[in-house]
């Protein structure tokens, strides 16, 4: 193409245009930036309406980096908003804050009149889009200009040496001084030019920034211009085609689904002869699309119909069977052999062959409870082992009662963990209606699960056959469990304490605001949250016991307090060893040892609320006295 024309059609572009242009190879970008060009520049930047500056420090390859880059011209961070035109820097929130500074902050280490050379912005480096009284500066011009004068002030001191002569009489101390005023020209000088280059520079950040302000706004304004064009003539293509489906036969019944949301049909085109010929057999597949979607959803609809009627007779199965709250689920009982044809099939239920069928039901309940456990056995021995999970045989033998049973659930390391939906439960806030009550996610024994499942998810539905059970534990959340083992000094192959409840841990190699004193059940909770992400992954978990009742002690909403000790002492019946400081014993003593001493304890305190009066009939009851302690202690 030849250079002439080339030109011609870079007169109707933008700077962004031509930013872009020089970017695509060395002639184009000699050619853009060659003297002929800078007409080209100017006519483009009026029509965007950058104004004529009084400082000529910038290039227009620069003038267009602070109008149009979202890069941060030193960390290169994407999308980081408005550039500071009096400051010639373009940089992230971070960057800012690290690199904005106020001129009184300046150290002694900067020269005395920094400051008063250096342009100053009023946009502080955290909230971009408000002007303050107070001004900022940036701290790599600082650097730059306090060393600009100790080098001015260096060379002045050295011209002072040379000029000066040595002399006794005071007529040549009198031309000394004189030509020391004179020799300090080169900072003074400095100093002015930067002050006229500081006025120039602040009214053109400030021109600039209307400007851009005033682009932006014509910009949006343009975009929503566009984007309502685009809108009706999408809404005319819809009509349009709407009624040539009518036309073809289809009723107005049809046009739902996929059909409204589909690109074809919303294009924003008007639509042509031709366009029409290319697009109607997508179309009316997306009508077969959508009436096989609603028929797909008018059986299920008819099959959760279905599955409502028959909860009436698996409550009455649960209610029969040995242990009704550990009886499997109702969305696992819908799939099981012999009940799953109730639902699925189209005739009504009938009474007669459900009572026929009842045996062979708890048949398939008794098949489905024992392949819960024997998957409940190959999933914890492939966590611990580290063995994959289709390598153990499923054989129902390998895995007795006697060595397999409830003793073996409820090792601390064959605990399970709930893969239900909603059962772990965050704290979320509704304006006006509080918030909803936290819950972590599951995690105990096989049996405790089970019963766990059926109290809090027996509703849950499923689309298709279901695993035998709703578990799970990984290799790597085996190897947590292990790790809090190792913290308490507790043996991981046995049941877990009665205590571990009230110990404390912290998290060494946590992440950041992840350091902190957490209960156990919550910090499992949250690093099976943080290795369940995609995105997120941390390093293999190291805690660190915390001794939080014996360091602090934990208030009830009594007022009153218990130890560690003192608890362990209540569920144990026993109390803490020889030699041990009474400060253990403070929360819990014996009534009834001395009956002179159970006199006293009930002449000392007198209750005036009749709810610690329950309170303490109901202590005396369980053997035990709770103190209160003095407010001033507390």
């Amino acid at each position: 193409m030849p250079v002439d024309v080339f030109l011609e059609i870079c007169a109707y572009l933008t700077p962004p245009d031509f930013s872009n242009i020089a970017q695509a190879s060395k002639t184009l970008r000699a050619l853009i930036l060659s003297p002929s060009c800078a007409s080209l520049w100017q006519i483009s930047r009026r029509a965007i309406g950058v104004p004529e500056l009084e400082c000529d420090d910038l290039t227009d390859t620069q003038l267009v980096t602070l109008f149009y880059s979202n890069k941060c011209q030193k960390c290169g961070k994407t999308s980081i908003g408005k550039a500071d035109f009096t400051l010639r820097k373009k940089y992230c929130k971070a960057c800012r804050k690290l690199e904005w500074i106020k001129p009184l902050h300046l150290c002694l280490d900067f020269h005395l009149a920094t400051a008063a050379c250096l342009p100053k912005t009023r946009f502080p480096p955290s909230d971009w889009n408000y002007r303050r009284a107070t001004r900022y500066c940036s701290l790599s011009s600082a650097t730059y200009i306090s060393n600009k004068l100790y080098e001015l002030q260096a060379k002045d001191a050295e011209l002072d040496k040379a000029n000066s002569k040595p002399a006794n009489t005071s007529r040549s101390k009198k031309k000394g001084a004189a030509s020391t005023a004179v020799s300090s020209t080169l900072l003074t000088d400095f100093i002015k030019e930067r002050k006229s280059y500081i006025i120039k520079v602040e009214n053109d950040g400030d021109r600039l920034h209307s400007a851009a302000v005033s682009f932006k706004h014509n910009l949006m304004e343009n975009r929503e211009e566009e984007r309502i064009s685009k809108a009706e003539q999408s809404k005319k293509r819809y009509l349009d085609i709407r009624q040539r489906c009518l036309g073809l036969g289809y009723s107005h019944e049809d046009f739902y689904g996929s059909f409204r949301t589909s690109a074809i049909v919303n294009k924003p085109e008007l639509l042509t002869e031709d366009a029409w010929t290319k697009i109607q057999p997508s179309v009316i597949r997306l009508f077969e699309k959508d009436r096989a979607a609603a028929a797909v959803a008018a059986e299920k609809r008819g099959q959760h119909s279905k599955q409502n009627m028959l909860r009436v007779v698996y409550e009455k199965v649960r209610g029969q069977s040995e242990a009704p709250d550990a009886f499997l689920i109702f969305g696992d009982f819908l799939f099981l052999e012999h009940v799953r044809p109730f639902w699925e099939s189209e005739s009504d239920f009938d009474q007669e062959k459900w009572d026929a069928a009842v045996d062979s039901i708890k048949a398939d309940v008794k098949e489905h409870s024992e392949a819960r456990r024997i998957l409940a056995i190959r999933t914890i021995l492939s966590a611990t082992s580290g063995t994959d999970l289709n390598q153990l045989n499923p054989n129902p033998e390998l895995y007795p009662e006697e060595e397999y049973g409830d003793e073996f659930f409820e090792r601390f390391s064959s605990h399970l963990f709930c893969t239900l939906p909603s059962c772990r439960n965050r704290v979320r806030w509704w304006y006006g209606n509080g918030s909803n009550s936290a819950r972590t996610l599951f995690f105990d024994s096989l049996p405790s699960l089970i019963k766990h499942q059926q109290a809090l998810h027996s509703n849950v539905r499923f689309d298709s056959t279901p695993s035998p059970g709703h578990f799970e534990l990984s290799e790597k959340m085996a190897d947590v469990v292990q790790a809090f083992a190792t913290a308490a000094e507790l043996n991981v192959n046995a049941r877990r304490p009665f205590d571990m409840d009230f110990r404390f841990f912290k998290w060494a190699n946590a992440p950041t605001r992840k350091s902190r004193i957490w209960a156990w059940k919550d910090l499992l909770d949250e690093i099976h949250r943080k290795m369940s992400g995609k995105r997120k992954t941390i390093q293999t978990p190291e805690f660190t016991l915390a001794n939080y009742y014996e360091q602090t002690e934990a208030s009830t909403s009594s007022g009153q307090s218990v130890t560690l000790a003192g608890v362990e002492a209540l569920f144990e019946g026993t109390y803490p060893a020889n030699g041990q400081d009474d400060q253990d014993l403070q929360a819990i003593e014996p009534s009834g040892a001395d009956g002179e001493n159970e006199d006293e304890d009930e002449d000392e305190y007198s209750y005036e609320d009749d709810d610690e009066e329950e309170d303490e009939e109901e202590n005396m009851a369980h053997g035990f006295v709770v103190k209160e302690e003095d407010e001033d202690d507390a």
